[in-house]
């Protein structure tokens, strides 16, 4: 995520109790189960539909790179913070190096669930109001920002954690170790949060905002007949792709604006604001978007496969249902 004040987070284990931290732990913990059967299931369909999902159609493909990448911040990344939410420090596998790599992977994949889905956004504008655009040059308008949009933030964080000219100061007792030092060198410290945070931030209110006018003002004009007849259509063929991608931002923006703003509270304000608890669980609430993203995916997905779901749904449903008139009669007789 990005960086925070040093002094700030020191403060921690000195006004926290233990119950801050174990609520974190257990919320975290039995959020991530039914999450992460979840992402296996949507990767289950990405793999058996591959030919409609990734082949013949590009919406899904930045989706696809959210999935995996809050796969691997729930499954593989998340488990460093569990650990210090347990203990309430990492003592125990305190090294300089374990807190880089934690920084740096929870910086980079939490950080990139952002710009993912604020590049989502712009993308989701441009194939439903200039979709003829986007199709006929794909490679400029849609690989090309999406390789960049994948690479970028991992190589840059990289430099800035590994590499970057200043010395660490880590504290096992501190939630990720205090802060990377390139967090205190300014400017590099307010650059870092004005790129990879408020200028995300702000795409997604800005284009999300720019959609909902324009799909109820396609709406509106639904008064006249003909006019009418292309709004339903295009609300019929693009419903399924505004609510997925509605969703997956508003669950973003209500975790984010909170955090930009208690960022800005401190920048121009209280300094004091980045040790409150409000402030901890603030921080902590940008795990919360990663845990969501596959139920949300599941929205997007075409007619045929989600009726394919319901029917196997259906049919465990009924099978277990048989299962267990069996056991009670069993148990009966």
């Amino acid at each position: 995520m990005a960086s925070t004040n040093t002094s700030s987070i020191e403060q921690y284990n000195t006004i926290f109790n233990n119950s801050v931290y174990s609520f974190w732990f257990y919320f975290v913990t039995i959020c991530s189960i039914p999450s992460v059967v979840c992402f296996i299931f949507d990767f289950y369909q990405f793999i058996k539909h591959r030919k409609t999902l990734i082949y013949e159609n590009i919406t899904h493909h930045i989706i696809l790179c959210l999935l995996i990448n809050d796969f691997i911040q729930v499954f593989i990344i998340q488990p460093f913070t569990l650990v210090y939410f347990y203990f309430g420090h990492i003592k125990y596998f305190y090294s300089v190096t374990y807190c880089m790599f934690w920084i740096y992977f929870n910086y980079t994949f939490i950080n990139q669930s952002l710009i993912f889905t604020a590049y989502a956004s712009v993308e989701r504008y441009l194939l439903l109001f200039h979709k003829q655009l986007m199709l006929r040059h794909k490679i400029l308008f849609h690989y090309i920002p999406l390789l960049i949009t994948i690479v970028y933030l991992p190589c840059m964080l990289f430099y800035l954690i590994f590499l970057f000219p200043c010395t660490h100061n880590f504290d096992p007792t501190q939630y990720e170790c205090g802060a990377p030092c390139f967090a205190q060198s300014q400017p590099i410290g307010i650059i870092n949060q004005i790129i990879h945070l408020f200028i995300p931030v702000t795409v997604l209110v800005f284009f999300n905002s720019f959609i909902l006018i324009r799909v109820l003002a396609q709406k509106k004009r639904s008064a006249a007949a003909v006019a009418g007849s292309l709004s339903a259509n295009f609300w019929k063929q693009n419903s399924r792709m505004i609510i997925q991608l509605a969703t997956i931002c508003l669950l973003a923006l209500a975790v984010w604006i909170p955090y930009v703003t208690s960022l800005l509270i401190q920048i121009f304000g209280d300094r004091a604001f980045g040790g409150s608890i409000i402030f901890f669980h603030i921080i902590n609430a940008t795990y919360i978007p990663n845990i969501g993203t596959p139920f949300f995916a599941l929205i997007g997905f075409p007619v045929e496969i989600r009726g394919r779901m319901r029917t196997c749904i259906t049919y465990l449903k009924r099978r277990q249902q048989r299962q267990n008139r069996i056991a009670n009669t069993t148990t009966a007789t």
